[in-house]
């Protein structure tokens, strides 16, 4: 397996999946020419927030581990 070994956290699991979303609104928005009305930015606005939320909770495990207080749940590749 790829990178096997390597300890992935939940919290990047559930990155990914709210990965997906955001690249397909830049791709479609730089790339396609599509218009961003007030519908999409209410479809992305709750998507944002869930992105920044799993980020400042993977951050803060992160931060807890190195400080030697480890209680996040890790999958092994």
């Amino acid at each position: 397996m790829l990178f096997d070994g390597w300890s992935y956290t939940m919290g990047l699991f559930g990155l990914l999946g709210y990965i997906e979303p955001v690249l397909l609104l830049v791709v479609s928005i730089g790339l396609l020419g599509e218009s961003l009305t007030r519908q999409k930015i209410a479809t992305y606005g709750p998507i944002w927030l869930a992105v920044s939320l799993i980020a400042l909770h993977t951050a803060l495990q992160i931060r807890r581990s190195l400080r030697g207080g480890s209680r996040c749940l890790t999958l092994k590749g």
